[in-house]
């Protein structure tokens, strides 16, 4: 189920299923990339650790941990 209204992926505390719709310009931008995250593609919340920081998410998949920090730079719905 992909969900419709726009929020920072960071903020998410669910396992389910999004969409990423935009990816803020930052120094980490092209780390994002480099893991293989761009707009238009439908990820899943795996898990979060304890305290919220990391978090894995699953991308075509394959599974990916993020900080909260890189987390916080991708617009989902």
């Amino acid at each position: 189920m992909v969900l419709d209204f726009a929020m920072k992926l960071s903020s998410i505390h669910s396992k389910e299923t999004y969409k990423i719709t935009h990816i803020e310009k930052s120094e980490l931008t092209h780390r994002l990339y480099d893991m293989g995250i761009f707009p238009n593609q439908i990820l899943e919340v795996i898990n979060r650790a304890p305290l919220g920081d990391p978090m894995v998410i699953q991308i075509d998949g394959q599974l990916i941990m993020l900080r909260l920090s890189e987390a916080d730079l991708i617009t989902i719905e």
